[in-house]
């Protein structure tokens, strides 16, 4: 029986637990990368397995025409007697208890975050592959693009991400973007890239040309330095940072801007996922949290405090907010103490737009 008379069998959790996944599934693949929710909902059918394996082997267990003996179950059939369990039972009940305490009140916030999302109207024009909204072109903010390296690292991967970042992301109006780097030695690439500088490329949707920068930030050790000293060089309204690794999506940084204009703050934090999976298990599994983590949690945190934080890539912000602080080479995560220290002096609104996609390498 799907449904209990007197009580709930393994196969009904199962038929509900999957009824629930298959429906979720197709809605979500409506909306997001399905790959990426496939990857996100099978960890949760993973995690349903083991909440079904515990409660069929463990000291509740039973099934069939009477419900499990025990306090989460047995107190809606027998009253208060069954309340008699040794210090182990209670010490799990009371684990149970809070744990499930736990999911439903974080599932509050997670669906005000869903609902919100869905209901967006600076997203909406982004669900299908439509030309730019006339208003978005007219009003579209100057631009710079800051990509930090550690160049020794990602002397192979630079190359790639310019091209990318020149001919594939959407932006009806031209861009000056920044390749800022540091190296402890000279490298054959550096000739390459200072030949480039200054180098203008056509803008293939539209408008003027982009520009390419290359700024050597000398003594830098860290990201913290180089985006420091490419700071100095910013004089346009709006500013993004990507990772030198990461490949945004074509229309992400338009939905990033459109985001901001809509709401009003000071930096829209967009969201990553692992692209060139391939058949790798390892990276399956880390696209599948960084889905989670991307849609479900960091929404639902946002909705629970009010307030978005900066991750360090993939993110919209206004230069003048960006400016009003430096970042700190003396910490493990600058973009994280920033974004703290940001949220602190007051008057910094920061929000997250899952749906503005970078692909990273795994």
């Amino acid at each position: 029986m799907l449904f209990p008379g007197e009580a709930a069998t393994s196969g009904d959790l199962i038929a509900l637990g999957s009824l629930f996944l298959l429906v979720t599934l197709l809605f979500s693949c409506q909306i997001y990368n399905c790959a990426a929710a496939t990857a996100g909902f099978a960890m949760i059918l993973a995690l349903l397995g083991q909440i079904i394996l515990a409660w069929l082997t463990g000291p509740f267990a039973g099934e069939g025409d009477t419900w499990p003996e025990g306090p989460v179950f047995c107190v809606f059939t027998e009253g208060i007697s069954c309340w008699n369990m040794d210090l182990m039972q209670w010490l799990l009940f009371f684990l149970l208890l809070m744990s499930n305490l736990a999911g439903t009140l974080a599932s509050i916030p997670a669906v005000g975050g869903l609902v919100k999302r869905l209901c967006d109207p600076s997203l909406q024009p982004w669900a299908a592959d439509e030309a730019v909204p006339s208003e978005l072109v007219e009003s579209c903010p100057s631009l710079t693009v800051l990509v930090p390296c550690y160049m020794p690292n990602e002397q192979g991967l630079i190359m790639g991400t310019i091209n990318h970042i020149l001919s594939q992301v959407r932006y009806p109006r031209s861009f000056t973007l920044v390749i800022c780097y540091n190296t402890p030695r000279p490298l054959a690439i550096e000739e390459e890239l200072l030949a480039m500088d200054g180098d203008k490329f056509a803008n293939p949707h539209g408008g003027e040309p982009h520009v390419l920068r290359v700024l050597r930030v000398a003594d830098s050790t860290s990201k913290a330095h180089n985006l420091n000293a490419a700071m100095r060089e910013v004089h346009t309204e709006n500013v993004v940072m990507y990772d030198a690794d990461h490949y945004p999506d074509p229309k992400s940084l338009l939905i990033l801007t459109s985001f901001m204009r809509a709401h009003k703050c000071a930096c829209v934090q967009g969201s990553t996922y692992i692209r060139d999976i391939g058949y790798s298990p390892l990276a399956q599994i880390i696209n599948a949290e960084f889905f989670i983590t991307h849609f479900i949690i960091f929404p639902a945190q946002q909705t629970a405090s009010g307030t978005g934080f900066f991750g360090g890539s993939n993110a919209l912000w206004r230069s003048s907010a960006l400016k009003r602080q430096t970042f700190r080479h003396d910490v493990q995560t600058e973009d994280i103490e920033y974004s703290a220290r940001m949220l602190l002096s007051g008057g910094t609104k920061i929000r997250f737009c899952p749906e503005a996609r970078a692909g990273e390498l795994p």
